[in-house]
């Protein structure tokens, strides 16, 4: 049969003019078969999705009741622009819901925006609601299941993705959400199991690599994590977590220069994130290059000039230095920050005694001494303190005290 039968065989003649008249006629259905929540419901979906500024005239409710593949494609995140959005958009679903009461889709959508709320019970209640008039609905176990996940009922949450799976066994999300439930209780092959699932469904899943690199990493599986970290980010680039993960591992296989490329990436997607320049410090001062982590730390603290970690870390590389003014005052912000810091203490006690400053030292030895009790090197060192002020049975105290704590 050519292919010029085949046109003339067609229902409906391929024209311009007559797509035209067969979309106009599935409007003219879906009105009909909507009536007067059509417009309700795409208000409030546009209103749940203001984040990705979705387009009012597009006829959201006829696509996702029709279409059981939309949703999957489309990848709706269901972010608004703010509280107020999940608020209006709430009020429409719900004067959907008056004029029909049993509209799963609508009473779904309402409980993705209590969740946003933080309203996860009234959520969990909703999706009930909906799995009660459609068993078979396999997106409101899961989204039940994510609401548990929430609320850490993970046996629950448990349950309710392995429903939707029963009902849809390639549903790639639950799989990849069912690994998360099962890493957080501490099964991380069981979690690698549901993530090798999940890219098996959907090879192009990046957050199944991702969370499987993760999972891999647990186990002490190092390069075959940093490959699922390579992987998610071969599919999303902008994955800033897998750049700082995959840094992670690569830093603790002592690639340090892998390690700081991977930071570095991180930095050009989020130039404003404290930590990555930490680790990226923390890599630099395992180079010996101190001033390199210095300007990194001191890059973190304009961040968030309140993390005393960062400031402990600063200090001591100031002190390799022999930067030892700068040090006592990074240790001394460190403390102010985190009253109860005995390394700091400790630290800026030696760096004191470096400075000759032997009673200032024992203040701080002694200040670590109180948060910690079986610090055995703060007594060590107290007691040398001790010995150049002439204290020589204090010294003896301490000695003896490092030496029985040595031997617990």
């Amino acid at each position: 049969m050519t292919a010029q039968s085949e046109k003339d065989k067609s229902i409906i003649p391929v024209s311009t003019l007559n797509i035209a008249r067969v979309e106009n006629s599935v409007r003219i259905l879906n009105k009909i078969l909507y009536g007067s929540i059509s417009d309700l419901f795409n208000q409030a979906f546009c209103k749940l999705n203001s984040k990705q500024a979705l387009s009012v005239d597009t006829d959201y409710l006829y696509l996702l009741e029709t279409n059981p593949s939309h949703r999957k494609y489309a990848e709706y995140n269901y972010i608004a622009n703010n509280d107020d959005d999940y608020r209006e958009a709430l009020v429409l679903f719900n004067e959907v819901i008056k004029i029909k009461s049993k509209h799963v889709l609508s009473i779904k959508m309402g409980a993705n925006c209590k969740v946003r709320l933080g309203n996860y019970y009234e959520a969990i209640e909703d999706y009930s609601k909906a799995i009660e008039i459609d068993p078979k609905d396999a997106f409101a176990y899961h989204n039940r299941g994510k609401t548990k996940a929430d609320l850490k009922d993970y046996q629950g949450a448990i349950e309710d993705y392995s429903k939707a799976i029963e009902i849809n066994p390639k549903y790639a999300n639950a799989y990849n959400s069912r690994g998360k439930v099962k890493h957080n209780l501490i099964d991380y092959q069981g979690a690698i199991e549901d993530y090798s699932k999940a890219i098996e469904i959907d090879p192009k899943h990046a957050d199944a690599y991702y969370s499987r690199g993760i999972a891999k990493n647990e186990l002490k599986d190092y390069q075959s994590a940093i490959e699922d970290y390579s992987k998610a980010l071969e599919i999303d680039p902008n994955n800033y977590y897998a750049y700082i993960n995959s840094g992670n591992v690569k830093h603790n296989l002592k690639d340090y220069q892998g390690a700081i490329e991977d930071y570095s990436k991180a930095f050009e997607i989020d130039p404003n994130n404290s930590i990555t320049y930490i680790n990226r410090g923390n890599v630099k001062a395992h180079l010996k290059d101190y001033e390199g982590a210095i300007e990194d730390y001191s890059k973190a603290i304009e961040i968030d000039p309140k993390h005393a970690n960062t400031y402990y870390y600063r200090g001591a590389k100031k002190g390799l230095l022999k930067d030892y003014q700068g040090a006592i005052k990074d240790f001394s912000k460190a403390i102010e920050i985190d009253p109860k810091y005995a390394n700091a203490y400790y630290i800026r006690g030696i760096t004191k005694n470096n400075l000759k400053d032997h009673q200032g030292a024992i203040d701080d030895y002694s200040k670590a001494i109180e948060i910690n009790p079986k610090d055995a090197d703060a007594y060590y060192s107290r007691g040398l303190a001790k010995e150049n002020i002439g204290d020589t049975e204090g010294a003896k105290k301490d000695r003896e005290m490092y030496d029985n704590l040595k031997n617990d």
